[in-house]
């Protein structure tokens, strides 16, 4: 596959995984997660060739956590009251299986690996990618605070690269969404 070959199948699949939530979320919003989470996974796969980077090892693992701590509990510390109680598990299953694997399987283990095989540089594609995915949450109606998705996204664009794996990256999106999720009254405007 050519370079421009390569770059033209991203941009694709990206503009109908975005479009695609969009107007499902729009239209038919009881179906929108399901939906995006299987067209997510379906995108990495197919066009990644199976290879979406799911490499489990310890490393990986305490990589994962180690962000976690690292970058979220001074966010528990800075954003006060920790209300984590008004979540219910159902939310903790979706954001695990319908929100983090599936966006750190497109984003991380298509996209971003796609862009370092075409620009040859780990720093720009994590930084790419990063624009893209705080570009997908805009434009899938989340409001404009969503682009602040940009900073996490680099966390977990930075623990693909260094594990090539994306379970690390599965594990800081999880805690990050669950923290968000806690904080989200905080943020409304």
């Amino acid at each position: 596959m050519t370079k421009s070959s390569r770059i033209l199948t991203a941009f694709f699949s990206y503009a109908l995984a975005v479009s695609a939530t969009a107007l499902r979320r729009h239209y038919f919003p009881k179906y929108s997660l399901p939906f995006s989470a299987v067209l997510l996974i379906f995108l990495a796969v197919v066009f990644f060739k199976g290879r979406p980077g799911l490499n489990f090892s310890l490393k990986g693992i305490l990589l994962g956590f180690g962000a976690s701590a690292f970058f979220l509990i001074p966010y528990v510390f800075i954003a006060g009251d920790f209300n984590i109680k008004s979540l219910s598990p159902t939310f903790f299953l979706y954001q695990m299986f319908y929100v983090a694997i599936p966006e750190e399987l497109f984003f991380r283990g298509y996209l971003q690996r796609t862009a370092e095989e075409v620009f040859k540089s780990p720093t720009l594609s994590v930084i790419l990618v990063s624009l893209l995915f705080a570009l997908a949450h805009l434009l899938a109606g989340r409001g404009i605070y969503s682009l602040l998705t940009f900073f996490p996204s680099l966390v977990m664009g930075t623990l693909f690269a260094i594990t090539r794996s994306v379970v690390p990256g599965i594990m800081f999106h999880f805690f990050a969404n669950v923290a968000e999720a806690a904080y989200r009254p905080l943020f409304q405007f």
